[in-house]
């Protein structure tokens, strides 16, 4: 997935340059994130790992229809609202 993260920031990056050059002399942009301060060995989808030890039950839901919240079995204990 690298090529597709490296395209994504050049993008952000070509628009924060086109937003910086309309600014003027008295007005300072910064630009600061909570994520990418270390590297990332191992990525856990934490809610893949509940339902695969059953922890986690969603309804039966269409395969073309989007998972949310509604969907959540009653039977469920767990749920991480963190999607990673």
């Amino acid at each position: 997935y690298a090529p597709a993260f490296y395209d994504f920031y050049r993008r952000i990056d070509d628009m924060l340059g086109q937003l910086a050059s309309k600014l003027d002399d008295n007005t300072t942009l910064m630009w600061m994130a909570d994520h990418g301060f270390c590297t990332i060995k191992k990525e856990v989808f934490v809610n893949r790992w509940l339902m695969d030890n059953g922890w986690l039950k969603l309804r039966n839901v269409p395969p073309d229809r989007k998972k949310g919240l509604n969907e959540i079995d009653p039977e469920s204990v767990a749920y991480s609202l963190d999607p990673g």
